[in-house]
């Protein structure tokens, strides 16, 4: 168990994660090797070097991506799902009655809420006065302009 450790660095090399004997950097000693050993089995393949109960799958050789023949990517049975709908359903039914049957004690116990909340009296500053009326008689004077354009160009086009 003491040279485990030393196993792990190994392997490190050998998948190329690290590219020197690091156990003997760590100990001051001669490197065993440069650039990546050659080892005959990595500790995912050597059961050895597992903890106890532990057990890998099985590990393909390369990377690949397979396509999967089902289109889902969630495999649930179907008797789950229409499980699911119906407890959905009837979800929201249950809490369309609850509104119904409590629609006019809601809308009065909010009406209550809101009366009791006391809004802050705020002044306008100066020169926010009248912004509102000269806003919207800006607004008219643009109307009037596109109108008048309009007009104008109907009364030279004769339809």
């Amino acid at each position: 168990m003491s040279e485990n450790w030393v196993m792990a660095l190994d392997n490190l090399a050998a998948c190329g994660a690290i590219d020197f004997d690091a156990p003997a950097f760590l100990l001051g000693q001669k490197p065993r090797y440069v650039g990546h050993p050659s080892l005959g089995e990595l500790p995912m393949q050597n059961p050895m070097y597992f903890s106890d109960g532990i057990k890998m799958k099985d590990v393909p050789q390369k990377d690949m991506y397979e396509k999967s023949e089902s289109k889902d990517f969630v495999h649930n049975p179907t008797w789950k799902k229409i499980l699911c709908a119906g407890v959905v359903v009837v979800g929201l039914i249950l809490a369309r009655g609850a509104l119904l049957r409590g629609k006019n004690k809601l809308v009065k116990g909010f009406k209550n809420f809101i009366s009791k909340i006391k809004m802050p009296k705020i002044k306008t500053p100066k020169f926010l006065k009248g912004t509102g009326t000269k806003m919207s008689n800006a607004g008219k004077n643009a109307i009037k302009y596109i109108k008048k354009g309009f007009t104008s160009l109907k009364s030279k086009i004769h339809l």
